[in-house]
């Protein structure tokens, strides 16, 4: 065998080794990926209509959930499996209808006591922050951040129900944990 011929062998060689590393990384990446997908569970209707939500927190089943137009909190509770036994349950809204592209998060009591001291700031919070008030999910969040911007701070936390969405009886929920 040649010096030429040894060369392309053992190249050759190295060229199998590597495409199979190679095939091996895709292969256990696509595994990885597969499984760490999140499940979405679908409530069987005849509305035609329907919604996503993702609820997290303190559910035994968090994840994005696909439920007709019309579905309350609570439907979308029982599809996560229910409350943990560290859920806080007191300014959790059953009857607040879910609108597409929701999220819910639910508060463990740890959460709920380490913060009842403090109040969110209306004038410079975050989406996520004003998500923890109840009663507010993203679409409100990102209405209350933009109605911010475009007019200014806040002079009073009761003008926060100029934003669209936020009704009088959703200001009656957050107005003890807002401030300005």
């Amino acid at each position: 065998m040649s010096d030429k011929t040894k060369k392309f062998f053992i190249s050759k060689k190295m060229k199998i080794i590597i495409i199979s590393i190679i095939v091996l990384i895709i292969a256990i990446s696509i595994i990885i990926g597969i499984s760490k997908k999140e499940k979405v569970i679908v409530i069987d209707s005849d509305d035609t209509k329907e919604v996503m939500v993702l609820i997290e927190g303190e559910v035994n089943k968090p994840g994005f959930y696909i439920v007709p137009e019309k579905s309350k909190v609570s439907d979308a509770i029982k599809l996560a499996g229910g409350l943990t036994d560290e859920a806080y349950t007191n300014d959790i809204d059953n009857d607040n209808y879910i609108n597409d592209g929701d999220t819910i998060y639910i508060k463990s009591t740890n959460d709920y006591y380490n913060n009842i001291d403090s109040k969110i700031n209306i004038n410079s919070c975050s989406v996520n922050d004003l998500m923890s008030l109840s009663g507010i999910g993203e679409a409100k969040a990102k209405a209350i951040i933009s109605y911010r911007e475009e007019h200014g701070n806040f002079k009073s936390i009761d003008e926060i129900m100029n934003v669209s969405g936020i009704s009088e009886n959703v200001f009656n929920k957050i107005k003890d944990y807002i401030t300005v």
